[in-house]
């Protein structure tokens, strides 16, 4: 019996079965488009549409900031300013897919701050004056607006509110209303609104006594 010079080793190969995943595929020929505002204020709701050239069976949203749905046309809050993109995209009843994408602006909120020399003012010596510092945000650059409702049924408005840091009333008539809420409402160049409030008080103005011996 001969020897073979040759050293054969058999090496078994162990077969693993392939998960292969389902993935939609891109619909040629199809296309999606969303309709929304092209810009948000800061915590409101906004709601997104889609229309797609085929007949859609499902479709999921991805807001551009961590959080996404499922629902045909969803509402949204938006908490960050700033630009974003949603997306959508749309699995067609054969299978496949179509994208769209849109490209908004969320944009910041004012921030309202008022000053007012006190709380209790007299009746008959009134001098109640705000001082405004408020500023716009940080995605607006104008003061659009500000409207000052005094509590008792009077306003003081400006469409020009940089020009006019402080505002002055005495028009309050009663002591029997108190406390009086100012509530001041500011808005921004891209509309967007937000209020400071503060109560203050109408008080009987002293009247000095007199006492005299008989």
């Amino acid at each position: 019996m001969s020897c073979s010079p040759y050293l054969f080793t058999v090496i078994s190969k162990i077969l693993l079965p392939i998960v292969l995943i389902a993935a939609p595929i891109l619909a040629l020929g199809q296309s999606a488009s969303i309709s929304s505002p092209a810009s948000v204020c800061l915590g409101e709701l906004i709601t997104f549409q889609y229309s797609t050239s085929g007949t859609a069976s499902s479709q999921t949203w991805d807001f551009g900031d961590g959080l996404s749905s499922t629902q045909a046309s969803p509402s949204h809050t938006f908490s960050t300013p700033g630009p974003t993109t949603v997306s959508v995209q749309v699995v067609l009843a054969n299978g496949t897919s179509v994208n769209a994408t849109k490209n908004i602006v969320v944009h910041d909120l004012p921030q309202p701050d008022f000053s007012l020399d006190g709380s209790s003012f007299c009746l008959n010596n009134q001098n109640i004056c705000l001082t405004d510092n408020s500023t716009m945000g940080t995605t607006t650059i104008g003061y659009a607006s500000r409207i000052v409702l005094w509590g008792n049924g009077a306003t003081t408005s400006s469409n020009s509110p940089s020009s006019a840091k402080n505002i002055c009333y005495t028009g309050y008539q009663s002591t029997a209303n108190n406390p009086y809420t100012i509530l001041v409402e500011v808005v921004n160049d891209k509309g967007c609104e937000a209020k400071w409030q503060q109560d203050i008080s109408i008080l009987p103005d002293f009247i000095p006594g007199f006492l005299g011996s008989v």
